[in-house]
């Protein structure tokens, strides 16, 4: 757009310069007053020389001062314009620098959330081993318990079953009286006693 409009001015001052050359050449060579020999350049065209206060003056001027009125205003439009496009082009550098620092600070959360995550898990496999380690340690001190009380039981029934065995002494009176008192069980010969030889 602003392309356009200055292109429309450009084509404005083209006419009015063509308007003015013929006016001036209509008028006669009175008004056209040649540069001398030594400011004039091959590349430059020579400027037209018009009497002030002249109508075609007065219009020149007004024109020439529409016309850089308009160019005034192209140039603050354009400069508003670069400075909006900056301000934009910042803007999108800030907002990139600040998804970088968030995808960055995104992948450090996840970084920091996995490492949690894991130390988690570990802290839960520790207290499962734990768990494991003292449900057995409490099956073995109860397989011990009941392997105590067996072996308690065992003891007080060998303690009970003791008080009706026969002492040593006992049982030797107990073998020297049979053999003194023999029953006839079909033997022939004499068994001898144990106490004598």
């Amino acid at each position: 757009m602003l392309a356009q409009q200055h292109m429309l001015a450009v084509q404005e001052l083209c006419t009015l310069q063509r308007t003015l050359a013929c006016m001036v050449m209509a008028q006669g060579p009175t008004l056209v007053q040649p540069y001398s020999t030594a400011d004039t350049s091959q590349t430059e065209t020579p400027r037209l020389k018009i009497k002030k206060g002249s109508f075609l003056y007065q219009t020149h001027m007004a024109r020439q001062k529409a016309f850089r009125r308009d160019m005034n205003q192209v140039l603050q439009q354009w400069r508003s314009e670069f400075a909006l496009l900056k301000h934009q082009e910042g803007l999108r550098a800030s907002r990139a620098a600040a998804e970088q620092r968030g995808a960055s600070q995104t992948g450090e959360t996840h970084q920091m959330l996995n490492q949690f995550t894991e130390e988690l898990r570990r802290a839960e496999l520790d207290e499962e081993l734990a768990q494991i380690r003292l449900r057995k340690a409490q099956r073995i001190e109860l397989k011990n318990a009941m392997l105590a009380r067996r072996e308690e039981k065992r003891r007080a029934a060998l303690l009970e079953a003791s008080r009706h065995w026969i002492s040593r002494e006992t049982l030797v009176d107990s073998i020297n009286h049979a053999l003194d008192n023999p029953k006839p069980f079909g033997f022939t010969s004499i068994i001898p006693k144990l106490g004598s030889t």
